[in-house]
């Protein structure tokens, strides 16, 4: 059954392809620990923790894991929801976009 015990599974990714997983080491989904692969290398680094631990230090830029760039802004990182508005104007059209193009 997936997830596999001492799998990882994909749960999230930066914007330079490093990929951050769950290790499932434990049959208890709230034990699992956190993996990060940076998209360049080979290397693994482990992050001691859960998901709810990893966001709070990566929110106060305590994270530990050397690929993830400093924050530019000041610490915490400032969260700024969507307001949901439409990014096109009224009665705008989307363009076709790869495979789905309207023929």
């Amino acid at each position: 059954m997936f997830p596999e015990p001492d799998g990882w599974l994909p749960w999230g990714h930066t914007t330079a392809s490093d990929v951050f997983y769950w290790k499932t080491s434990a049959n208890d989904p709230n034990e699992w620990t956190i993996v990060g692969h940076p998209g360049e290398s080979d290397d693994v680094v482990p992050f001691d923790g859960g998901f709810t631990d990893f966001l709070h230090t990566f929110v106060w830029d305590t994270v530990g894991m050397p690929f993830i760039p400093e924050p530019e802004s000041d610490v915490p990182i400032a969260f700024e929801p969507r307001t949901g508005e439409w990014l096109g104007g009224a009665g705008e059209r989307l363009q076709p976009y790869g495979r789905f193009e309207h023929r």
